[in-house]
């Protein structure tokens, strides 16, 4: 039975997701040129509609559901693309004239903001118990910080041994100390948040999306900890922390070699630079390509018109069941299911898949890649078990179930990078990898200090 509040919260939720829907009919019914010209207002539109349902609750963790920063993610990040290729802001691979040449623009935009419409809806039925009572004085640091311990001691000789997977012990151990501050409320827990976060940035330069996607849970757990509500001054910090972010992201890509400064080798030595870059002709359509806004809207777009073209491209849910038969080699088994990385770029630019390149597309477009358009009778069954999994992943954080909860954080972290198109296959195995690292930490505790750990 829904209280006044919820109720009123329910109604206000039904009547936003009247207008997603809305728009997204908006864009069906628009011929090509006009979708290509609008869709930047569309996604956008799409953004803050749900943005303004988060506001009318008046909580910070109602921006953080798995449906929340999904929407949100895709809506900007087309949003800006669909903006870069209007105007053939461009660097890289992108091809304008495929752009140019897509024959389903209306269609294609209809089903990825249709996509949006089915998550908010499920998002407003399934909703995490956050009313459970919390101790911060009942937290178990000695476990912690010795199973912490533990985990660093251990970091250094996996990352020697196997390097391509050293930022997984790494992250496993920042988000148990993460879990530390924020359930303690910590004092001058926010330097080190901060601290945490250079500390990412700056040993992950080549690849920004660590540093990047550490602050989802970051948010998360402060969130739901603090209970922070919405107001002017967490709207003020808000805009600090975006422009710090924002900052961030410029300094690791001049480090990456944009701009071509060679002196900036490393982050500190790309701050001689910042301004220099920002002025540079070429910052805007480098700095859309390196929040990945093209990538994201060119390779959902790409892959949704390659299918409504040519039907024979239908997986029929090969790329989302193929993380069932990994274990078994192509030697043995030839027609083993291929990931939609593989499918995609294969298809796209079979040069470019030749040398081991990939063009990853969102979960819409891998959806649509497997059913066509019954995807949209699909995609609501897995909203649901993620939004599910988020409420299991909030209970265990709210219990203190210790042996869980790195490894959950870790599956909430990267969420995004599956939404952004890693497939499931990838992200289960680097899952497995973490849980593998993580209990193995949580038994030398056991073993070391003769305790169980609540499982």
């Amino acid at each position: 039975m829904l209280n006044g509040s919820s109720y009123a919260h329910r109604k206000n939720d039904l009547f936003v997701f009247s207008l997603l829907f809305s728009i997204s009919l908006i864009a069906l019914y628009l011929p090509a040129d006009a979708v290509r010209l609008h869709s930047p207002i569309l996604f956008f539109s799409q953004a803050l509609l749900v943005i303004y349902s988060v506001l009318k609750t008046g909580r910070l963790i109602n921006f953080m559901t798995p449906a929340v920063l999904c929407i949100l993610y895709i809506s900007i990040s087309c949003s800006l693309g669909a903006y870069a290729f209007y105007n053939n802001l461009l660097v890289g691979r992108f091809s304008y004239s495929a752009y140019q040449s897509w024959q389903f623009v209306s269609q294609s935009t209809f089903f990825l903001l249709f996509c949006n419409c089915l998550f908010f809806l499920v998002n407003i039925f399934v909703k995490p118990n956050y009313n459970l009572k919390f101790n911060a004085s009942d937290v178990d640091e000695k476990l912690i910080f010795s199973t912490f311990g533990i985990m660093f001691l251990l970091t250094v000789p996996i990352a020697l041994i196997f390097p391509d997977y050293s930022m997984i012990p790494k992250t496993i151990s920042a988000l148990l100390i993460l879990y530390y501050l924020a359930s303690t409320q910590m004092k001058f827990r926010y330097f080190i948040y901060i601290f945490i976060l250079v500390l990412f940035a700056v040993s992950s330069v080549e690849s920004k999306r660590e540093a990047i996607f550490l602050i989802f849970p970051m948010i998360f757990l402060e969130a739901l900890f603090s209970g922070i509500k919405l107001n002017i001054s967490i709207f003020f910090k808000g805009i600090i922390f975006a422009f710090f972010l924002l900052s961030l992201i410029v300094l690791m890509s001049i480090a990456r070699g944009y701009g071509g400064y060679e002196a900036a080798d490393s982050l500190i030595n790309a701050l001689p630079f910042f301004f220099q870059y920002i002025e540079n002709p070429i910052f805007l359509s480098a700095f859309f390509n390196n929040i990945e806004a093209t990538s994201v809207y060119y390779n959902a777009m790409q892959s949704i018109d390659y299918v409504q073209k040519d039907t024979s491209l239908v997986a029929f849910g090969s790329t989302i069941t193929k993380f069932l038969f990994v274990m078994i080699p192509r030697e043995i088994w030839s027609d083993k299911p291929s990931s939609i990385i593989e499918l995609y770029t294969a298809h796209h630019d079979p040069s470019y898949r030749a040398i081991g390149g990939s063009d990853p597309i969102i979960i819409y477009a891998e959806f649509f890649w497997n059913f066509h358009y019954f995807a949209i009778l699909v995609l609501p069954i897995l909203f649901y078990l993620i939004t599910k999994l988020y409420c299991a992943i909030v209970s265990v954080l709210q219990n203190r179930t210790y042996f869980k909860i790195p490894v959950l954080l870790f599956v909430y972290m990267n969420f995004v990078t599956y939404v952004r198109g890693s497939g499931l296959d990838m992200y289960l195995a680097f899952t497995l990898i973490a849980l593998i690292f993580s209990s193995g930490c949580f038994v030398i505790y056991c073993l070391l200090f003769k305790e169980d750990v609540r499982i």
